[in-house]
């Protein structure tokens, strides 16, 4: 889940004795994220989140002052919710918000109970009054694995022609990500979804494809009369041979057909080079503001993280921004947060979600840091420090 989310996670051995690899785990914090690229996550320099200027030409539009990373800053660097909140060793992951006309908020996110092995992901939805305070509603998922899923997970809801459209990423065998496919539910009233297409969007197989080995992590947003399908895909560049992870995109003018997928977002190397472990983009988040698409992202590393001990990490959020959504991005060359920023965030901070409101814009984020080092040097499983975090900007 991370919102793939992706990051393949903690194995049962390690939940026991606090000690093992990352690298053997199971998938509650992310969803497409590892494998093919080998380690994991050093927070190295993503940056800074100070003032940001676009590479590639000026973000935001017109007359309006651009929407900018460093507009982003958290009102408390506390979680608001929290691993064990709302049922026992829940984990909740990859937040969703929508406002509702009555102006109360609906979040939808991922969760499993504890992280020992088979994890088990489903999807639920909780409402608050003030965006910052949640609660379960109703107390049961609203999407559950059914046939050859052995999880849900990473859901993004948009209303789209009258209907609930719900996506997220599933799996038969969360441990092979190559198995890895978006799926897609609909719903009248948010709550009661039906399944409508177990694979709207999976890997090709073929490695040397953008999106050959790996598929997930959905981000869904609607652009004048199209819905937009954003995702994560993990495949070989033929040019370095190596693995590389970027955004790519499919469209319907329905909400039942889909586009072939294309390539929407590849990572600037400028700001993120390779061979310093920065393997590209994971869990996209689009929405319209000022006029343009604006694309958030993590941003992963698969250089080996010995304080975490793991071989891929989310380890910032990144912001790009197109006029049309499909191709031209500009990257802000700072990120918005990086997980060094708060206590909770030390190994990964991802899975961002935004939300345009009345006088500002609304961010939720997810992160951990359950997997750390004592004085010692020996490995500490600390499941308590897993949640969703909150910022915003004020405009």
């Amino acid at each position: 889940m991370g919102r793939c989310k992706a990051v393949l996670f903690l194995c049962a051995s390690l939940c026991v004795t606090a000690c093992g690899s990352d690298s053997s785990s199971s998938s509650d914090g992310g969803s497409a994220g590892q494998s093919a690229g080998g380690s994991a996550g050093q927070g190295g320099s993503a940056g800074q989140g100070g003032s940001a200027g676009a590479t590639g030409g000026a973000a935001g539009s017109g007359g309006a002052t651009p929407l900018t990373p460093s507009c982003f800053k958290a009102p408390s660097p506390d979680m608001v919710i929290r691993y064990g909140d709302f049922f026992a060793e829940s984990t909740w992951n990859d937040p969703q918000v929508l406002k509702q006309s009555d102006g109360s908020y609906v979040m939808y996110a991922s969760a499993s109970v504890s992280f020992t092995n088979p994890i088990i992901v489903r999807i639920y939805r909780l409402t608050s009054p003030d965006a910052q305070t949640w609660a379960l509603n109703p107390m049961t998922p609203v999407l559950e694995a059914t046939g050859t899923m052995e999880s849900v997970e990473t859901p993004s809801v948009v209303l789209f022609k009258g209907k609930y459209h719900l996506f997220v990423t599933t799996y038969p065998d969360q441990l092979d990500v190559t198995t890895y496919h978006i799926a897609h539910a609909t719903s009248d009233d948010g709550i009661n979804f039906t399944l409508e297409n177990a694979s709207v969007v999976a890997p090709t197989g073929n490695a040397t494809d953008f999106n050959g080995i790996i598929v997930g992590e959905p981000g869904a947003v609607v652009v004048g009369d199209e819905l937009y399908l954003y995702f994560t895909s993990v495949g070989v560049d033929s040019t370095t041979m190596q693995s590389h992870q970027v955004i790519g995109l499919v469209t319907s003018s329905d909400g039942v057909t889909f586009s072939a997928p294309t390539v929407a977002l590849t990572p600037d190397p400028n700001l993120y080079p390779r061979g310093d472990g920065w393997i590209g983009f994971s869990t996209p988040f689009a929405a319209v503001i000022d006029g343009k698409v604006q694309l958030f992202t993590d941003v992963a590393n698969d250089k080996h993280d010995d304080a975490h001990d793991a071989d891929w990490l989310q380890v910032a959020l990144q912001l790009s921004v197109s006029a049309d959504g499909k191709s031209n991005f500009s990257q802000f060359s700072d990120p918005i947060f990086q997980r060094s920023d708060f206590s909770w965030t030390g190994r990964e901070i991802r899975s961002v979600a935004v939300l345009e409101d009345t006088d500002r814009i609304r961010m939720w984020f997810a992160g951990d840091e359950i997997v750390s080092r004592d004085t010692s040097g020996n490995l500490m499983f600390t499941p308590d420090v897993w949640g969703i975090g909150y910022a915003e900007c004020v405009r």
